[in-house]
């Protein structure tokens, strides 16, 4: 969490890597939140990554190129910058910007700043290193069909430091090396829409670890995080608070 107070959970944020294009809508709209958005590399050739989500019920179906734009020749995000993270309390890392990834959690690490990840293998320096690795059910069902998910927290937790392990609306479980698997059912909704509801999850964790919870606190503001995202549509433009956030985490699991 760097520069430019976020409009949501009263944090400053920062974001770099994302595609190099000049997505004027996208940047207008964080700028207008106070998120800092100076270390977009923009390049007027590229048009950009764009996506089309049909959401009903549980599923989601997603139409794009995030495969092409990963897997492409050329690397079209920027490079971490030392400064960035430096004056970061905390990092929100994703895991798939290739050696980018793994240079930004070298450096969280060599900083001394704790970075919150998600769905990579048990094995990565990314999660070996990680204050908190979500790992969510659609990565599980892709990388380890038919393996029992407490072995699999099991191995993650042993592995690295904090783990949860997510199932949508059903459970999640969660451990840390050495200790026990424990799990929290999150807060049953009438949801609005889950799009973002895995992202605000991780965000949700990333403040919980900065904010000094335990394990279990952690996990319940973060699933009330994601819970409150789905009861917004669209949640980008009226995000609930982090008043109401906190309220909905006090009923979950208790």
């Amino acid at each position: 969490m760097g520069r430019g107070p976020c409009w949501s959970l009263g944090a400053r944020v920062k974001i770099s890597g994302l595609p190099r294009h000049r997505p004027a809508g996208v940047t207008t709209f964080l700028q207008s939140k106070a998120i800092d958005c100076s270390a977009f590399d923009y390049d007027d050739s590229f048009e950009g990554v764009r996506d089309m989500i049909l959401v009903g019920g549980k599923t989601r179906t997603v139409f794009g190129r995030f495969g092409h734009y990963f897997g492409a020749a050329t690397k079209r995000w920027s490079k971490p910058a030392t400064t960035d993270i430096a004056s970061a309390d905390i990092v929100g890392l994703d895991p798939y910007f290739a050696d980018e990834s793994i240079e930004v959690a070298r450096l969280s690490v060599e900083l001394g700043k704790p970075y919150v990840t998600i769905d990579c293998p048990v094995e990565s320096f990314l999660h070996r290193h990680s204050a908190a690795t979500v790992v969510s059910a659609e990565y599980l069902r892709n990388q380890f069909p038919g393996r029992d998910p407490r072995q699999l927290l099991r191995d993650y937790a042993d592995a690295g430091g904090g783990s949860h392990l997510t199932f949508g609306a059903e459970e999640i479980l969660f451990a840390r090396n050495g200790g026990a698997i424990q799990s929290v059912r999150p807060h049953l909704i009438v949801p609005k829409c889950t799009l973002g509801a895995g992202d605000t999850f991780r965000g949700g964790v990333m403040h919980a670890v900065f904010s000094g919870m335990a394990d279990g606190d952690v996990v319940r503001f973060a699933a009330a995080t994601a819970a409150c995202v789905c009861l917004r549509f669209p949640m980008a433009c009226d995000p609930r608070g982090l008043d109401e956030i906190t309220a909905m985490a006090a009923r979950i699991g208790r």
